[in-house]
């Protein structure tokens, strides 16, 4: 996203054959409007939009966290409560809220409602979403186009989405039809028009039309990035081109991927760094070397850090116990850039700058990043948040701090539980024993010993008088009284009876294993009994199989509750890539999925 105070003269060459005095009106509108905004602009933390302004252009704006949408007057179409929106694209913009993922119109209505538990801007003008824990895509209109069946998707890359369905990977076109079949045990993304894929245990590349670029024959191999991708053979790391030839001799005992043609290497104990022509530009003489940032990289030698530039130069003396890399400390706000580095001197942390000048007195016990022009710092034993300029924003008063989510911070004081805002006014009250992260908008907390939800005001959604809760997982959550388990969902409705000595912590693959009479078998997220509770012992499902456990001896069933491959093993695995290994009669073997032999253990 783009700041929107900038001027970016991006102008099509079409538009000259109407002259420069059309081209000057349009940036003397785009001026105004400009101006316009700025009158208005101060009274947030930033201000996106896109290059191109009209009068009905719609600008996302945030506060304390906080997202909502103004008009080019500065009125607020919508009030700035959002945890996330990004500016429109294809006529919508996505909006999350209490972890669920929709879209707005430029009507500011909702196009597709906040439903799902991912989403991600156009990818080859269709959504990636996630429902119910599987992925695909969908349309404007909200039509899957791509089918939401995969265990995990990706974005088109060179036109394709790499997915994932029962342990195994392919790629879909945009019309959700299956163009390289999904059979590798692992794939990357394309990048350069190449994925890299796993073949039983080798590592190659393939094309988008699902020939071999190059074969299966190395340990691992990495991306390929500037046209170079890492491999390892042997324990060796070295690097090829595009071509399949190998550039950068398997020589060394580490090797990062390209970035701005430098690769971090390591040869015996010692780190350097090489270029594409494996000319060493860093020496090999470092214990540690982080990658470069604003064009200086952390290496440390002797338990001491500091800083070297492009060219293998020490900036910055290795006088320091630990440092941080380089970064902007007021990204995403609007003001002036600033490049500093956190430091600790042997005693307290700082700012540098990179010319190694104090930024920040090295004052504070620890110093975090800095998010949203804010940093969680520790000074005489208390927590508090400072802006880059060392002002306490939010007093050092408190035994610990969270970052600010969704416009709230946790905080612990005086050993109690609560959260602030950007203020610093307590929101949810400090009285509680325990407060976790918000999930679906709302924060399991704890008091006199007994669990329950909150929400961000503080109201309380579901009663605080369970003996146990766990956290909430596609929209429902584990929790326990008086001994007995059951779930719930986000209003607090009960979907799992609570009637079970034990439960497990999640529904896998739409099953929750129960136990009850200490014996274990399998509901479904309506609480219905799928699979006998028959068992002594089972899994969570995985690859569509769970391990069962029945007088002994070990097996599997499926979603159905077949026993697929008979309970007769002393001990048995998870598949792994289609393969599980498995003890019977003291004798080690692996099986695929129809309980075949494969091969004896080593």
């Amino acid at each position: 996203m783009k700041y929107l105070i900038t001027v970016i003269s991006v102008f099509c060459c079409s538009v000259f054959v109407f002259g420069q005095k059309y081209i000057d009106k349009k940036m003397e509108v785009r001026s105004a409007y400009e101006v316009q905004i700025k009158t208005w602009s101060g009274r947030y933390d930033m201000v996106y939009s896109w290059q191109n302004l009209t009068l009905d252009t719609l600008i996302v704006v945030k506060r304390k966290g906080l997202y909502g949408v103004a008009n080019l007057e500065g009125k607020e179409g919508l009030p700035t409560v959002y945890d996330r929106i990004e500016v429109f694209q294809n006529d919508l913009a996505l909006v999350k809220n209490n972890d669920r993922y929709g879209f707005l119109n430029r009507d500011l209505e909702w196009a597709i409602p906040l439903k799902y538990e991912f989403a991600e801007s156009f990818s080859d003008s269709l959504i990636l979403v996630k429902l119910n824990d599987l992925w695909g895509f969908v349309n404007q209109a909200d039509s899957a186009v791509v089918p939401i069946i995969y265990d995990k998707a990706s974005g088109f890359q060179s036109g394709l989405s790499k997915v994932e369905k029962d342990g195994k990977y392919g790629f879909v076109n945009p019309k959700g039809e299956v163009v390289i079949p999904i059979q590798y045990y692992y794939a990357a993304s394309f990048f350069d028009d190449l994925a890299a894929v796993r073949d039983k245990n080798k590592w190659g590349f393939i094309r988008p039309d699902g020939s071999v670029a190059v074969p299966s024959q190395y340990d691992f191999v990495y991306s390929f990035t500037d046209g170079f991708a890492v491999i390892r053979q042997d324990d060796k790391y070295g690097m090829i081109d595009t071509k399949g030839q190998v550039v950068i001799p398997l020589v060394y005992d580490n090797l990062e991927s390209f970035s701005k043609e430098r690769s971090i290497a390591k040869k015996g104990d010692v780190y350097g760094v090489i270029n594409t022509k494996n000319e060493t530009i860093v020496p090999f003489e470092y214990d540690q070397i982080r990658a470069f940032s604003y064009g200086l990289a952390p290496v440390m030698k002797a338990f001491k850090w500091g800083f070297v530039d492009t060219l293998g130069r020490v900036a910055v003396s290795l006088k320091y116990r630990e440092v941080s890399s380089f970064s902007n400390i007021y990204e995403g706000l609007n003001h002036p850039t600033l490049y500093v580095a956190r430091a600790n001197n042997g005693e307290k942390w700082g700012l540098i700058n990179r010319l190694g000048y104090e930024e920040l007195p090295f004052v504070y016990d620890h110093i975090g990043g800095f998010r949203n022009g804010l940093s969680i710092a520790l000074k005489n034993k208390r927590y508090g948040m400072i802006s880059p300029t060392g002002e306490a924003v939010i007093p050092h008063l408190y035994q610990d701090i969270k970052p600010f989510e969704s416009g709230l911070a946790i905080v612990k004081k005086n050993q109690s539980w609560g959260a602030i805002n950007y203020d610093g006014m307590p929101v949810i009250p400090i009285v509680y024993e325990a407060v976790a992260s918000f999930q679906f908008g709302l924060v399991r907390v704890v008091k006199d010993g007994k669990y329950g939800f909150i929400n961000k005001n503080g109201g309380t959604v579901i009663r605080i008088d369970y003996d146990d809760a766990g956290e909430f997982y596609q929209g429902l959550v584990r929790v326990g009284k008086g001994g007995l388990y059951g779930f719930i969902n986000e209003d607090g409705e009960t979907v799992v009876p609570l009637e079970y000595q034990g439960v497990g912590d999640i529904f896998s693959e739409g099953l929750l294993k129960v136990k009850l009479k200490d014996k274990w078998g399998f509901v479904n997220l309506k609480g219905e009994l799928i699979i006998d509770i028959k068992y002594d012992k089972v899994s969570d499902f995985n690859d569509g199989l769970a391990k069962a456990l029945k007088k002994g001896k070990w097996g599997f069933v499926n979603l159905q509750g077949e026993e697929i491959i008979p309970l007769k093993y002393q001990k048995i695995s998870s598949f792994i890539d289609g393969i599980a290994r498995v003890t019977k009669r003291r004798k080690c073997f692996f099986i695929d999925k129809k309980g075949n032999i494969v091969k004896k253990c080593e």
